[in-house]
């Protein structure tokens, strides 16, 4: 499965898909296209993947579904909004006019940064056949917008410069720390999603900075998860995610429920995580 059309993909997207895991391949590819600022729909990820990996084995229908999954369940990263913020994807519905082989008439969901950017996306394709990276008739599918760069962050602070598919580790300053921290969210392999708001938020109460692949430390406390830069007893390391700024964490004895969210508080030098009751 390795070829040249291949390596145009993230490095992430190539070794899940060369290891026939189609969702994590489909994970990879709508983090790269929130962290570029992209909209997509299901069936321009399919397209891709079939394109691009034509040994690649999955079902459509289950694509699709696993990408609603993944925008219910919280496990879609945040927007850039362009002044130093993060905003999450919204789900916009489309109708299809019959330009491919898709019949017009039919629902389309397109993700993205706002309902204006959704409704203006070009979004219907034709998803090659499994076995036929070739047959994809006429119109193809469209074009993906180039790489727009983020606005300067408050005091003149940029974020990592993305190099077409280049993931450099993110800086966690604090500057773009939300006006509500986000809720950690359980993704659909039952593992909790601490999220790059919550360590802004963080990071921006303690005036310390933080990159990704920086270690954290992790302890259960009956019914609250807490989160030190220190290791202290009974804590488990952890490193935040490269690029995503973010933490999965997975329960020690009782699996998270997908699609279960907990809400965040910085208390002192921790940032808790109340498990006592989804919101």
């Amino acid at each position: 499965m390795t070829n040249a059309i291949a390596n145009t993909m993230p490095n992430d997207v190539t070794n899940a898909a060369s290891s026939g895991d189609w969702r994590n391949a489909v994970n990879a590819l709508v983090t790269h296209k929130i962290e570029n600022g992209m909209p997509f729909s299901s069936g321009e990820l399919a397209a891709e993947l079939r394109t691009q990996f034509p040994s690649l084995r999955f079902s459509v229908t289950g694509l699709g579904d696993h990408v609603r999954d993944l925008f219910y369940g919280g496990g879609m990263d945040l927007y850039d909004d362009g002044m130093g913020g993060l905003i999450p994807p919204c789900q916009t519905p489309r109708t299809t006019q019959g330009l491919g082989r898709t019949p017009a008439g039919q629902m389309v969901f397109v993700y993205g940064p706002d309902p204006q950017t959704c409704d203006n996306h070009p979004f219907e394709v034709d998803i090659p056949i499994p076995g036929k990276p070739n047959a994809i008739s006429t119109p193809k599918p469209a074009a993906l917008p180039p790489a727009q760069p983020a606005g300067a962050l408050p005091g003149g602070m940029h974020p990592p410069v993305q190099d077409g598919y280049t993931r450099t580790p993110v800086q966690i300053t604090g500057q773009a720390a939300p006006r509500a921290i986000p809720k950690a969210s359980v993704h659909t392999d039952r593992r909790l999603c601490v999220p790059r708001g919550a360590f802004e938020a963080f990071v921006l109460t303690l005036n310390h900075v933080m990159r990704g692949g920086d270690p954290v430390y992790i302890r259960f406390d009956g019914d609250t998860l807490v989160v030190t830069l220190d290791p202290q007893p009974g804590t488990s390391k952890y490193d935040l995610a490269m690029t995503r700024g973010r933490v999965l964490v997975t329960h020690p004895s009782t699996p998270f429920q997908p699609g279960d969210k907990y809400t965040i508080e910085v208390d002192g030098d921790e940032l808790k995580v109340d498990l006592s009751q989804s919101v």
